[in-house]
């Protein structure tokens, strides 16, 4: 009985820690929503395409 009364209890706490901050809500921020477009996102990881093939009569593969 004394866990289900910790296990409600926790409970509750992490309700009124979590809940206001989702009615306060949150601000766009699309200066920095920016630096994530895929154009900027390619320039920063580069070509990122594999190709794999398969090696004759095995379940095996490598990468090219």
């Amino acid at each position: 009985m004394h866990f289900k009364n910790f296990t409600i209890s926790l409970f509750c706490i992490g309700l009124f820690i979590i809940a206001p901050a989702g009615l306060y809500g949150q601000q766009a921020n699309f200066k920095l929503a920016e630096q994530f477009t895929s154009e900027r996102m390619q320039n920063l990881t580069g070509d990122t395409f594999l190709r794999a093939n398969w090696i004759e009569d095995e379940d095996r593969f490598w990468y090219e």
